[in-house]
């Protein structure tokens, strides 16, 4: 069975045009796609093992990163353990806010931080006037 010739050219001129016209959407330039990457140092956090000791009973203690509550608690024990999730940004920078009743003596304030994978950081603040608000920062060695 043989076809005629003017049948194998339209044949060939409509596959070199499919192929043609799949080439020319492809390799279009002036259509880009963007792919989105969100800002990792943003968005991404770690998980941290927080450890709280303290003399005296308090009151109460507030705990911020970068102006975000990651602690808070209203009549804490003596020592507190909790993982939370942190900013990767080093050093890692604490705000700590801790009253006592009225006449407790100055105390010591003792937060150890274990990020996700790396040494534990300690840090130990006292208080004065039945309470704390300072700023804690943990740099690794």
């Amino acid at each position: 069975m043989q076809s005629s010739p003017i049948r194998q050219t339209l044949l060939c001129l409509l596959v070199f045009l499919a192929v043609g016209y799949a080439l020319l959407h492809i390799t279009q330039p002036g259509k880009k796609i963007e792919r989105l990457q969100p800002n990792l140092a943003v968005t991404q956090e770690i998980s941290a093992w927080l450890n709280i000791q303290m003399a005296h009973q308090a009151d109460s203690i507030i705990i911020k990163q970068n102006n975000r509550v990651i602690y808070k608690n209203e009549h804490p024990d003596l020592q507190e353990e909790t993982d939370v999730m942190l900013s990767p940004q080093k050093p890692y920078s604490l705000e700590v806010i801790t009253k006592w009743p009225k006449g407790t003596p100055n105390t010591a304030l003792t937060i150890s931080l274990e990020p996700e994978k790396e040494a534990t950081l300690t840090e130990t603040k006292w208080s004065s006037d039945d309470s704390l608000h300072d700023i804690y920062i943990f740099t690794s060695k």
